[in-house]
């Protein structure tokens, strides 16, 4: 079925919606890092080895993690000279208290 312009369907084929573009930018321009696995209490991010991207990654994984009234908790890191991937887990302000004490010792 034809348009009045000749062209089939309600839209210009082939064509993205600049608009759309746009605006799917932007509604992703805050959404920051992400994480590469979520799941339950445990989050996992690859991101490149920048001071930058590990803050990204950290304030993701607080942001999630008080989502659900906990605290995120810094795991693991492991770096190449370009890539990191760093673990977080989701747990309550005490045990996440009790970890960093038993790290110190």
């Amino acid at each position: 079925m034809r348009n009045q312009h000749g062209r089939a369907g309600g839209r210009e084929s082939g064509r993205a919606n600049p608009l759309f573009a746009f605006l799917l930018v932007l509604a992703c321009s805050g959404c920051g890092q992400q994480p590469w696995v979520a799941e339950g209490n445990y989050l996992t991010y690859d991101h490149p080895f920048t001071e930058a991207a590990a803050e990204s990654a950290r304030r993701n994984a607080e942001g999630r993690c008080r989502q659900r009234d906990q605290t995120a908790f810094e795991t693991n890191r492991v770096c190449s000279l370009t890539q990191c991937t760093t673990r977080y887990q989701c747990m309550s302000a005490e045990d996440a208290a009790r970890l960093i004490g038993e790290k110190k010792k």
